[in-house]
């Protein structure tokens, strides 16, 4: 009985310590390339007129790498600045002041009322950022895309 227990435990031991070492393959290190966000022909930190940013507005964001190879948004995020008001309650006076929208979207170009409220309100001075846009490639592999500025004149 004694060598029955003894021959278990040893076979148990024997079969746990197979599972240790098991054939790993090294995973290949992936090094995600330079990717750049541009909606029309814009790209990185720009400046352009009011007037031109009312005209792209429903442009879609495109994300590229140095190949000029398309890859997919999953999500991002953006911030519009907008001039707005306030009333001071006390003495009634009205002052510019900035006010901001910001929205986190999946799909590319921006949701109708977004594309509506810049195609009717914006000003000079005021700006929009894309910030947080992660990415997929054909293997499924997230990436962050670098954020696109936009600064009206």
């Amino acid at each position: 009985m004694n060598f029955r227990k003894r021959f278990i435990i040893l076979f148990g031991t024997c079969l746990l310590a197979l599972g240790a070492f098991a054939q790993v393959t090294p995973v290949k290190p992936f090094k995600a390339p330079v990717l750049h966000t541009s909606m029309h022909k814009y790209k990185d930190s720009t400046s352009i007129s009011y007037l031109e940013m009312k005209r792209i507005a429903d442009f879609p964001l495109v994300v590229t790498d140095s190949a000029n190879k398309k890859y997919r948004i999953s999500s991002y995020q953006v911030i519009y600045r907008r001039l707005g008001v306030t009333e001071n309650e006390k003495t009634g006076k009205i002052s510019p002041t900035y006010t901001f929208a910001s929205g986190r979207f999946t799909e590319t170009p921006l949701p109708p009322i977004w594309i509506k409220s810049i195609k009717e309100d914006c000003k000079p001075t005021e700006y929009i950022h894309f910030f947080d846009i992660i990415v997929k490639d054909d293997q499924n592999r997230v990436m962050f895309a670098e954020d696109l500025f936009i600064k009206l004149r």
